[in-house]
Order: C-alpha cells, then structure tokens, then sequence
C-alpha cells in the first residue's frame, strides 16, 4: 500500500497543491478555496472507509442501529462538505468507484461498507452538475 501511495504522489502534477485528510474536511474548503480555483478530491471511497474505522466495531455481530449511527455520521460529513463547497466558487470534483456493479460480497463488513458507498455515491451524484462514468480510462457522461 506504501508503495502505491508513493507511486500515486508522484503522478501527480508538480504544480498541484496536495491536501490528505479524510474527517471534517468541510473546515478547510474555504481556505483551499481561496488559493485554488478547482479542487480533486480522491477518492470518496476511501474517505468512506477512513470513516468507517474510526469506530472500533464487531462489524460480524454489530447491530443495524449500530451502522446506521455510523452512516449517518458518515452522511453527515458529506452534507458539511457539500454545503461548504457551494459557498465557494470552486470546480470540485469528486473520484470515486462504484462497488455495486459486482457480486454481492460474501461478508457482512464488505457488504456494509458497499451499500454505505453506494449511497453516498448517489447523493454527491445527484447534487452535482454533472456525472461521469469511467471505463477503462474512456469516460462516459451520464449526467449534466
């Protein structure tokens, strides 16, 4: 994972100015906003996945009032992100992957967290101006 991080930082543009966060991100969107006309963020889903392990859960056994406490927190910091950006006059776009196009995963903490992306792939989709599907590197404009 080290290393793929590294190679992912290299990739980048020299010029690009990195933020890494994954929590509370919503509380620097004004000042990146004021030093950058466009911002990227990659990737929701393993903003989701940060999220998600910062409760220390028996996924396997939990309660379904116990995942949605997380989800809803989960949500939540996606509204607050959401509700900065469009105080700002910045292009931001999302990355993200969509889970829910394979198999059903056969373990329930899999299954939790594709469900808990999936749903807030719908909402930051459908509260953006425009939606693109990427295949293979060949994107595919599916809203806007």
């Amino acid at each position: 994972m080290k290393d793929r991080v590294k190679k992912h930082r290299e990739s980048r543009p020299k010029n690009w100015t990195t933020y890494e966060m994954y929590k509370d991100i919503h509380r620097y969107i004004s000042e990146i906003s004021k030093l950058n006309d466009i911002a990227l963020l990659d990737c929701v889903t393993l903003l989701v996945n940060n999220l998600m392990f910062e409760f220390d859960i028996d996924w396997d056994n939990c309660l379904r009032e116990k995942i949605d406490t997380v989800e809803n927190y989960i949500q939540n910091q996606i509204d607050k992100l959401i509700k900065e950006i469009r105080n700002t006059d910045m292009y931001f776009v999302f990355v993200t992957n969509e889970l829910g196009m394979g198999i059903v995963p056969e373990n329930r903490l899999s299954r939790i967290y594709r469900d808990i992306v999936g749903r807030v792939n719908q909402k930051i989709a459908s509260l953006s101006d425009e939606v693109y599907l990427v295949v293979s590197g060949i994107p595919f404009k599916i809203k806007g």
